[in-house]
């Protein structure tokens, strides 16, 4: 969207999972191939490296010139704000996109100068008894009749998997496999385990079917995707002195996940799953003209377009821009667990 003398872009929040990682754990029958991996288990790769650095670059020529940006390490406080999750391969990535961003290289402890960890004891994911929540969800939703049907519909390809792979593969650790094949595929490396490419798509498959099983429609319904809600209430309307023109959060797929699920409900388009280093982002605009269902009663009218993998997200509305009372309604109601579906 082109800027205008009566259309502004105000600023970017840019949710992003982690660049490219290595697998975190290798089945028994490929163990010995561990060599291929410099990095550790479960760790960004230097492909995963370059990913996030070119995500970077991207959003520098994408937004710079539409935001003002100064792009410079004086300017980094005042106009960028980085908040990752207290993992590893997150903090790199945001590293990385960060050198992307600016252009040149950054140490590392310079970058953790200006990032925003959230702690593990505050992260939804990791708060223990959503953990168990979810974990209950979950073995609830192999109560479901569907799930009964998908165990016996793949069990032939599951029994293979099994003599494989040397694991026990389950239709709840399909998604695990599925994983497996995309950091080796992903990361442009040769895939130890003898699947044909049918058998590979049936993994894929049938993981992202698992995923959104257990993921979309249980996990979302408790009170993780409130806590997403008022993250992104908090980055879209902060204080009125903030300076901040683009704020980015590195995370997970279950993050990606959480707020995809809201826009899904609430969207035209079938979303596809996050691969490594996809990305949303909310783009907020501020216009002269009035804005279809704005809540604001004079200049500037603010509205939201929202991007994911750089594809525009249409809600209900069916447009491809929204503003911004309306997306803050839609969160607000989730975030105090009202029907927002």
């Amino acid at each position: 969207m082109e800027l205008t003398p009566n259309r502004r872009l105000e600023k970017i929040i840019i949710l992003a999972r982690h660049g490219a990682r290595a697998p975190k754990k290798l089945p028994p029958s490929i163990h010995n191939h561990r060599y291929l991996w410099d990095e550790r288990l479960g760790e960004l790769t230097r492909y995963g490296e370059e990913q996030m650095k070119e995500l970077g670059r991207f959003i520098r020529q994408q937004y710079s010139h539409q935001l003002g940006l100064d792009i410079s390490l004086n300017s980094l406080r005042e106009e960028v704000h980085m908040i990752s999750t207290e993992s590893q391969r997150t903090i790199e990535s945001a590293w990385h996109f960060l050198q992307g961003l600016l252009g040149q290289e950054l140490d590392m402890e310079t970058f953790m100068e200006q990032l925003t960890v959230i702690p593990r004891s505050e992260d939804v994911w990791f708060k223990k008894h959503k953990q168990e929540t979810v974990r209950q969800m979950i073995h609830e939703s192999r109560k479901n009749p569907e799930w009964s049907a998908k165990e016996e519909e793949t069990a032939e390809l599951r029994k293979h998997l099994t003599e494989v792979t040397g694991w026990n593969v389950s239709l709840s650790s399909m998604n695990s496999l599925c994983s497996l094949v995309k950091c080796y595929l992903q990361n442009h490396k040769d895939m130890p385990l003898p699947l044909s490419p049918e058998v590979l798509e049936q993994v894929y498959e049938i993981g992202e079917w698992v995923i959104r099983h257990k993921f979309q429609d249980q996990v979302v319904r408790n009170h993780i995707v409130e806590d997403m809600a008022h993250l992104l209430l908090r980055c879209i309307h902060p204080s009125e002195s903030e300076s901040v023109k683009v704020r980015y959060v590195a995370a997970h797929d279950t993050t990606l996940m959480t707020l995809l699920s809201i826009f899904e409900k609430n969207c035209l388009i079938d979303v596809n799953l996050p691969n490594f280093g996809s990305y949303l982002v909310f783009e907020v605009w501020e216009s002269d003209t009035p804005v279809q269902n704005s809540t604001d009663t004079e200049p500037p009218y603010r509205y939201v377009r929202i991007l994911y993998d750089n594809e525009k997200l249409r809600l209900n509305t069916g447009k491809s821009k929204t503003s911004v009372g309306t997306l803050e309604d839609i969160l607000f109601r989730i975030e105090t667990s009202q029907e927002a579906y």
